[in-house]
């Protein structure tokens, strides 16, 4: 796994304050074909990472950015 590119998703995910969860980027990441071995880490590593985040800077994702996520269906 190339982490630092992860890391940069973290980021800008959280830049824009858009209130995803780890199990969805381990969704889109599985219809890349990412091996299902990463699910958990990669899952846990977003969420850790964008909680540090929110607790450094104090700005949580707004939840009016969510949309009706095509891949839930």
């Amino acid at each position: 796994m190339a982490w630092p590119y992860h890391y940069n998703l973290i980021g800008k995910i959280w830049r824009k304050r858009l209130p995803v969860s780890g199990a969805e980027i381990w969704r889109l990441a599985s219809i890349h074909a990412l091996p299902h071995e990463w699910k958990s880490d990669l899952e846990t590593t977003f969420e850790r990472g964008r909680e540090i985040l929110i607790v450094a800077e104090g700005r949580r994702p707004i939840k009016k950015k969510r949309l009706r996520s095509f891949l839930l269906e």
